[in-house]
C-alpha cells in the first residue's frame, strides 16, 4: 500500500512538473501584450471578437495594456455611430505586481490572479460584486494539460482562467453572451482568422469566374456606355516569396461594350495567359479585426467640394460567411462622418453639397481562399460625370469541388454578348440600403421578374409591366443583408441578369 501511494505520488509530482513547464506561458496572466485572441460567443464568423494589445504603457511599476477598440451601433439610432468602443474586456488592462489585474472600460473589473480555490476578492467596486475562486482543476487546452480557475462571480458572470493560455471563458452576466477563446493567432493555436496571405492562397487547379459590369454618363456629352465583362481564371503555377504570392494563370474573357445613346454593341473576347500577383503588408485593412474602423481622411473628398465637417472616410471591416462558396468572409464599406460630439458620429453612405454633387460608398467581400467575392463603387460629380462599377465572383472550382456557377469555355468565346437585354430593361441601383427600392426601367414589354439569394434559391417571382409600364419600382425592405441576383425574361426568350446587395 505504501509503495503504491509513493508511486502515485510520484507521478504527480511528475505530472506537475511537466505540466509547470508547459504551462509557462502565461503564468495566470489573462492576456500577453504580444498575443492576438481571437474569442467567439457563437459558432458563427460574424460573432468574433478579437483582442490584441495596440500599445503597452507604464503607471509606476503597473503594467498598461491599452486595447484595440470597435466601432458601435447606437440602438434605435442608425444614422449614428460611436468609435473607439472598448469590447468585453474593455479599453485597458492594468497588470500589478501584487497579482491583481485590472480591466477599464463601460464595465470595469478585477481578477486576482494568485488567488487560489475558496478565495475572495471585490471584482467590481461599483457594482459591490465579489469572485471567488470555485474549483482549480486540469484540462485539455489546445491540446495541452493545463491548469484551470473556475471563478465565480455574485452578480453571475463566470470566468475561467487558464495557466498557460490566459483567459478562455466569460460569462458576461449584462449581456448574456459567453466569450470563449478558440484560437491564439500569434502563436498558431486554434482556430486561425483569414488573414491577407489566406483569403490569396489559391491552388493549382483553382478557377474562378467573375462578371464586371460598368456604366459611365456624360453630362455634357450625353454619351451613356455600359461594358460588360466576363472571365474565367484557372490557376496554373503557384510561386511563394516572401510575403508575395504570384500566379500564373489561364484566362478566358469576353468584353461587350454597349452605346445607351443609339443601343449598338460591340463585343471582344481574349484567351491567353496572365500574371497574378498579390503582396501583404502589415498594414493591410484584411489583416484587421472585425468591426474594425479605419479612417482615410478626406483624400478623395476635398477636390469634389465635400460639406464643411465631413473631413474622413470610415472603412468598417466586418466578419461574415459566404454560404454560396461556404467560406468566411471579410468585407468593409464606406461611409462619411461628421463629427457629433465625443466619441458619436454622424454616418452616411454619400454626401450632397451645395452643388449637388453625389458620392454614393463603395463595398467589397474578400472570401477565404477566393479572393475578391464583391466590389461595388458609384461616382456621381454633377454636372460633369456619373459611374458604377460592380464586379463579382460568379463560381469557382477548389479541390475539386464546384460552387456557385461554371461558364464552359466554348460558351465563353462562342460570341454570347451580355447586356442585349439592354434596349428593353434597366436596374438600379446595385447597392441598397436603408428603405431604397430598385428601380425597373422598361419599353412597356412585359416580362417575368425573379429574386435568387446567394444560394440559388428563388425568393420572389412575378410580372411586370403588363398595362405597357415604362417603369416600375420593386421593395426590398423584407430582405435581409446579403447578395441577391434578379433576372427579367420577356415572352421572346430575352433575358437580364444583374446582381445587387441589401446593405
Amino acid at each position: 500500500m505504501r509503495l503504491i501511494i509513493k508511486n502515485r505520488i510520484l507521478s504527480c509530482c511528475l505530472y506537475g512538473l511537466v505540466l509547470g513547464a508547459n504551462c509557462s506561458a502565461q503564468n495566470w496572466q489573462p492576456i500577453n501584450s504580444h498575443d492576438e485572441y481571437n474569442y467567439f460567443t457563437t459558432p458563427a464568423f460574424s460573432s468574433a471578437s478579437i483582442i490584441k494589445t495596440e500599445s503597452v504603457g507604464l503607471n509606476g511599476s503597473d503594467s498598461v495594456f491599452y486595447l484595440n477598440r470597435v466601432v458601435t451601433s447606437i440602438p434605435g439610432n442608425a444614422n449614428h455611430k460611436l468609435l473607439r468602443q472598448g469590447q468585453f474586456l474593455g479599453k485597458m488592462v492594468i497588470q500589478r505586481s501584487n497579482g491583481l489585474v485590472t480591466f477599464m472600460g463601460n464595465k470595469d473589473f478585477t481578477l486576482n490572479v494568485t488567488a487560489g480555490a475558496g478565495a475572495s476578492w471585490i471584482f467590481d467596486t461599483l457594482r459591490g460584486s465579489v469572485a471567488t475562486v470555485l474549483v482549480v482543476k486540469y484540462d485539455t487546452i489546445f491540446g495541452q494539460h493545463d491548469s484551470l480557475k473556475v471563478i465565480g462571480v455574485s452578480n453571475y458572470d463566470t470566468l475561467v482562467l487558464s495557466k498557460q493560455y490566459g483567459l478562455i471563458s466569460f460569462r458576461d452576466s449584462s449581456s448574456s453572451q459567453i466569450y470563449s477563446l478558440k484560437g491564439i493567432q500569434s502563436r498558431n493555436l486554434g482556430y486561425h482568422v483569414p488573414e491577407y496571405g489566406n483569403i490569396y492562397n489559391f491552388n493549382i487547379g483553382d478557377v474562378f469566374e467573375y462578371r464586371k459590369h460598368y456604366t459611365a454618363y456624360e453630362y455634357s456629352t450625353g454619351v451613356d456606355e455600359s461594358d460588360y465583362l466576363h472571365w474565367k481564371l484557372t490557376i496554373t503555377s503557384k510561386t511563394i516569396n516572401g510575403n508575395q504570392l504570384s500566379y500564373v494563370a489561364n484566362k478566358i474573357e469576353s468584353d461587350t461594350l454597349w452605346n445607351l445613346s443609339n443601343s449598338t454593341h460591340t463585343t471582344q473576347h481574349f484567351s491567353g495567359i496572365v500574371q497574378l500577383t498579390f503582396t501583404d503588408t502589415a498594414s493591410n485593412y484584411l489583416n484587421g479585426f472585425n468591426q474594425q474602423y479605419i479612417l482615410a481622411g478626406d483624400t478623395n473628398c476635398t477636390s469634389y467640394g465635400v460639406p464643411t465637417g465631413v473631413n474622413s472616410v470610415e472603412k468598417v471591416l466586418e466578419y461574415e460567411y459566404n454560404t454560396l462558396f461556404q467560406t468566411e468572409m471579410k468585407s468593409h464599406r464606406s461611409e462619411y462622418l461628421t463629427p457629433a460630439s465625443g466619441d458619436t458620429v454622424s454616418t452616411d453612405n454619400y454626401f450632397t453639397n451645395d452643388n449637388h454633387q453625389t458620392e454614393r460608398q463603395s463595398s467589397a467581400q474578400y472570401g477565404n481562399g477566393t479572393g475578391l467575392v464583391y466590389y461595388h463603387f458609384s461616382f456621381e460629380y454633377v454636372p460633369i460625370n456619373s459611374y458604377t462599377t460592380d464586379i463579382w465572383l460568379e463560381g469557382c472550382v477548389k479541390g475539386g469541388i464546384t460552387y456557385g456557377h461554371i461558364t464552359a469555355d466554348s460558351i465563353l468565346l462562342s460570341g454570347v454578348h451580355e447586356g442585349v437585354h439592354l434596349s428593353h430593361y434597366l436596374v438600379y441601383p446595385s447597392l441598397l440600403t436603408g428603405e431604397d427600392l430598385l428601380h425597373i426601367n422598361g419599353s412597356g414589354i412585359p416580362c417575368q421578374v425573379s429574386i435568387y439569394n446567394s444560394e440559388g434559391r428563388m425568393i420572389l417571382s412575378t410580372r411586370l409591366f403588363n398595362s405597357g409600364e415604362t417603369e416600375t419600382d420593386l421593395n426590398p425592405g423584407t430582405l435581409a443583408k446579403g447578395i441577391y441576383f434578379i433576372k427579367l425574361q420577356d415572352r421572346s426568350g430575352v433575358f437580364f441578369s444583374t446582381k445587387f446587395i441589401k446593405n
